[in-house]
């Protein structure tokens, strides 16, 4: 190597504002020198800072470059955590485990030499101290947390572990995934006047879907134009229902949670509709792949006062007829004014 280089430390000063959040920086001033302890003035010179982790040769759990020109002193300052990051953000830092250790490195033009590393004492610890002498919120690698009590925005007295309070006519939360796409967001919102709001809006005035999850699997699916699947992403109109085998369907049901009537997927693939009587048991099938039945009451055609099980009343031909037929033939039976086939 043709030239070695030495830094003196001149000063370590915190050069960052409080607000309950990691350190931003701070700054680190040093001198240049050559081999035979002479200051190199005026020279561009690039700068590599890496943090480790317990030991001087630890875990670096940050590093960044910085490119300088020393003054006519051999003097650059550098804002440590202000630089080209190579690693995790300088905020990422946990400043609250373990010994941190910084070691500089130098590039002249003929590659980086290593300057040694040197523990960190109280500088940034002194912020990080000031930081959680008044917060309540901890440090997990990049994870932040607080485990005890409530959390509110807006408000200083939270009834949840986390409540947002607004003033004005509407208070939400709005979810944006990236920076990009300003008006790609989901909403969920509390208006005065509008009520409890979920909104999932796609940009450029449109609204996108929205699913409703178990397990990683949609369950219910409402489209942007407003229709309605259960059971599928694709529904053609206002609701759409899909069952998920013959034993599933759909149930309406009385205030006493009996069933008032069924929709089902029938064993052969076709559809089922039951009624149910006060009981929960079901007293009219209709069947679109089999038998249909009734088997309560009476039925009336043409009339809602039925006088026996079938009464079919009709106002001329063919309504007053009613037809028995089979593959081969039928028979018509047709009363002249008022009877009954017994």
């Amino acid at each position: 190597m043709k030239n070695l280089f030495t830094l003196s430390l001149l000063l370590i000063a915190i050069s960052a504002s409080v607000f309950c959040q990691p350190p931003l920086a701070f700054k680190y001033q040093a001198v240049v020198r050559d081999a035979a302890g002479e200051i190199i003035s005026n020279q561009a010179v690039d700068i590599r800072i890496s943090i480790h982790d317990e030991t001087p040769g630890g875990t670096i759990v940050y590093q960044e470059t910085h490119s300088e020109t020393t003054n006519q002193f051999g003097l650059i300052s550098l804002n440590i955590g202000l630089g080209t990051p190579l690693l995790d953000p300088f905020g990422y830092i946990n400043w609250s485990a373990d010994s941190k250790f910084i070691e500089i490195e130098v590039d002249c033009g003929g590659g980086y030499v290593s300057l040694g590393t040197s523990e960190l004492f109280s500088v940034p610890y002194a912020l990080y101290s000031d930081r959680s002498a008044d917060g309540f919120w901890g440090l997990n690698n990049s994870n932040i947390y607080y485990n005890n009590g409530n959390v509110g925005i807006g408000t200083d007295t939270p009834g949840n572990k986390l409540e947002i309070f607004g003033n004005n006519s509407e208070v939400g939360m709005r979810i944006r995934y990236s920076p990009t796409y300003t008006t790609v967001y989901g909403e969920l919102t509390h208006a005065l006047s509008g009520g409890f709001k979920i909104n999932a809006h796609a940009g450029g005035g449109g609204w996108a879907d929205m699913h409703f999850q178990t397990n990683g699997t949609t369950k219910m699916f409402l489209e942007s134009a407003g229709f309605l699947g259960i059971g599928t992403t694709s529904p053609g109109t206002n609701l759409v229902v899909k069952s998920s085998g013959y034993t599933h369907g759909m149930n309406v049901l009385a205030d006493d949670d009996d069933r008032i009537f069924r929709i089902r997927q029938m064993s052969g693939g076709g559809g089922g509709i039951y009624v149910f009587d006060e009981s929960d048991i079901s007293t009219i099938l209709l069947n679109g792949e089999g038998d249909c039945w009734i088997n309560s009451g009476r039925l009336g055609i043409g009339t809602t006062t039925p006088g026996a099980g079938l009464h079919l009343i009709g106002d001329q031909y063919p309504n007053s007829f009613l037809y028995i037929q089979s593959k081969l033939s039928f028979q018509c039976l047709k009363p002249i004014n008022t009877g009954r086939i017994i």
